[in-house]
């Protein structure tokens, strides 16, 4: 990931979740995640020039904590106080999560879970700071509230299956508007990884701006598929501007969903017939979707006992994953580089480098400092593992049903 490049939205909450858990550690951000959000910090433009980037995000992330804050006495049985409870507390304060559970009154388990989607609630208001600093709009009360995080669920989707159903609820709109809808679809489409409510919103969306921006009577519909995504495009519209709103709220829904829209000239990788003019090519605009291709979340287990993957492979037997098991210490940054895992089950009595090796070397790489990782051990070491960078703590025998709720937040066990 490049200093300019904006992160995918499992990306952000990730290297939020890292900053978050490094605040005062000034240095620690300037390198990792205030690095891989430079380009989403430049588009805020927030702060003097001259601020390090590092400072820039602890202020962001600090000034967001405080615009959380709610009205009135606080109250933990609201989410809206808890959420902002939560962050100030284990963030801003840096009470100890043994004091922190005592004081809400919560087990591990329920403060692991609260903690989630309070930070999930923090990446939203981060979200709308970005757009008013950018001069949007402020999102509606109704549409915020039917697609914060807490309700997102991302999985598998039929894409051509959603884009047909989207066809349909507007299939009065495109009768009277007289257009035909022309489709070339790749074979044996993918299936991609999104949210599939916000999705369908966002497809009901692009195509009714494409209906209102076709110039003729018909505009074409692509879906193919690369390596990495999926791809729809609507080709053939012409006069929408930089700046239209319906465009840019179809672009918040797709990116709500999991994936990214942009508004592009015909000839900037639309796919199909290239004949026309130079006129014509440089008036014409396509949609653009890419939707990440869904693939089974990995968890890999850093465990010497060969045993331990086949436990948590048993464990684990009736859920979207896939469990790789890593023996040796040697290149385990490369071997999480290329399976690129969802959760990390990483031991600590293991020869030649212990876990605790490890897990540092693993949290001083830019690539792989933001995974999701618990440290297993069978001793109890679940407060110094958590001071070094850990997300979560399991004392071996591992629990399965806890193991579970914590894999889940972030692979979308269903039922957990």
């Amino acid at each position: 990931m490049t200093g300019t490049t904006i992160p995918t939205s499992a990306e952000f909450t990730q290297h939020i979740r890292f900053a978050l858990l490094h605040l005062y550690e000034i240095n620690t951000l300037e390198q990792g995640p205030a690095r891989a959000l430079a380009g989403w910090m430049a588009q805020i433009d927030d702060g003097p020039a001259d601020m390090p980037a590092g400072q820039r995000l602890h202020t962001l992330l600090a000034r967001a904590i405080e615009r959380m804050k709610p009205q009135g006495a606080p109250d933990v049985s609201l989410p809206s106080h808890r959420n902002y409870l939560i962050l100030k507390r284990r963030y801003i304060d840096r009470i100890p999560l043994p004091q922190l559970e005592a004081e809400f009154s919560s087990s591990s388990r329920q403060f692991r879970r609260d903690n989630h989607r309070a930070i999930e609630a923090l990446v939203l208001t981060l979200g709308q700071l970005s757009a008013r600093q950018n001069g949007q709009a402020p999102e509606s009360t109704a549409t915020s509230e039917e697609l914060t995080p807490f309700s997102r669920s991302i999985g598998p989707v039929d894409v051509w299956s959603l884009v047909t159903d989207a066809s349909r609820t507007l299939s009065a709109v495109i009768s009277s508007a007289g257009i035909a809808i022309r489709t070339n679809i790749q074979p044996d489409l993918p299936t991609a990884s999104a949210d599939r409510a916000a999705l369908r919103l966002a497809l009901i969306k692009s195509l009714w701006l494409a209906i209102t921006w076709c110039p003729g009577e018909a505009l074409t519909l692509h879906l193919s598929a690369g390596e990495d995504e999926v791809i729809l495009t609507l080709a053939g519209l012409s006069g929408i501007p930089p700046d239209d709103a319906a465009c840019r709220e179809a672009s918040r829904l797709t990116s709500l969903a999991g994936g990214e829209l942009r508004l592009l000239p015909a000839d900037d990788g639309a796919q199909g017939s290239a004949q026309g003019s130079a006129q014509n090519s440089a008036r014409e605009q396509h949609i653009r979707i890419s939707l990440p291709r869904h693939r089974r979340p990995v968890v890999m287990v850093i465990d010497d006992d060969p045993a331990m993957p086949r436990i948590i492979e048993r464990y684990l037997a009736l859920q979207p994953v896939q469990v790789i098991g890593c023996k040796s210490t040697d290149d385990v940054i490369g071997r999480v580089k290329q399976h690129r895992p969802a959760v990390i089950l990483l031991d600590i009595l293991m020869p030649q480098r212990d876990g605790w090796e490890v897990l540092q070397e693993l949290k001083a790489d830019p690539e792989t400092y933001h995974l999701n990782l618990a440290v297993c051990s069978i001793w109890d070491e679940r407060d110094l593992a958590l001071t070094l960078g850990a997300d979560a703590f399991f004392q071996k025998p591992i629990d399965r049903a806890a193991l579970l709720e914590y894999i889940g937040a972030f692979i979308q066990i269903p039922g957990v």
